[in-house]
């Protein structure tokens, strides 16, 4: 899949891997040449260090903080999706990209509209 926001976790030592606003900006001025994209699973396990086929041995997950919908991509032996769901909620989205703004989705259908003057 690899949507916003993509990121890795090692449930063996508990290690979250993604990238944050540094490795996004870097990746964005070609500072980073062999990462695809700072939302792939690959490249975000390969910045950290873990190359070639090593990163199958980590779970996968894609968050969209906007709906606020967590989906597990790929589960690797030991299931951490609870607490990896929990860190993507408490997560200050500002780190990741700063000049995000995220506000409630409100459906128009479901409000009352002010009264008229």
């Amino acid at each position: 899949m690899c949507n916003f926001f993509s990121l890795v976790s090692n449930p063996k030592n508990g290690d979250i891997m993604y990238a944050d606003w540094k490795v996004r900006k870097a990746f964005l001025v070609g500072e980073i040449p062999d990462m695809e994209s700072p939302d792939s699973h690959t490249s975000i396990a390969s910045y950290f260090g873990h190359k070639s086929k090593a990163h199958d041995k980590f779970n996968m997950y894609e968050y969209d903080p906007l709906t606020k919908k967590f989906a597990v991509d790929k589960i690797n032996g030991e299931d951490d999706s609870a607490s990896v769901e929990k860190f993507c909620r408490e997560l200050d989205f500002k780190k990741i990209i700063p000049a995000l703004i995220i506000k409630p989705v409100v459906n128009p259908f479901e409000i009352t509209p002010p009264p008229r003057k």
